[in-house]
């Protein structure tokens, strides 16, 4: 009849929220892959510059196993790097702290 609802309008306007949400979600769900990919990655690329600032700032006193082999929490580390400082080391407050973390999270 003319003006009456299509099949598919009827069956959208018959749509609950949660039938709503459910045909929604692969479009969500399809988005965490990516947004965990990239959190990989820039978890990656912050591993590899703390190595990089351990190779350059390090070892020019000693070898990075004695820096592996140590373990010591965020206090421990920052101590230490605050000691190597004191020594001569050059390290900015922002690698202080991107090697802080690297380093205690092994």
């Amino acid at each position: 009849a003319p003006g009456a609802p299509t099949p598919s309008e009827a069956d959208a306007a018959a749509e609950s929220p949660e039938e709503t949400a459910r045909a929604v979600a692969p479009a969500d769900a399809a988005a965490a892959p990516s947004d965990a990919r990239a959190a990989r990655n820039a978890a990656t690329d912050q591993m590899r510059r703390a190595e990089a600032l351990l190779q350059a700032r390090c070892t020019s006193c000693h070898g990075l196993d004695k820096v592996r082999s140590a373990r010591h929490d965020a206090a421990g580390w920052e101590a230490s790097i605050d000691r190597m400082i004191g020594y001569g080391a050059v390290v900015s407050s922002a690698e202080r702290a991107l090697l802080v973390r690297h380093l205690a999270g092994r």
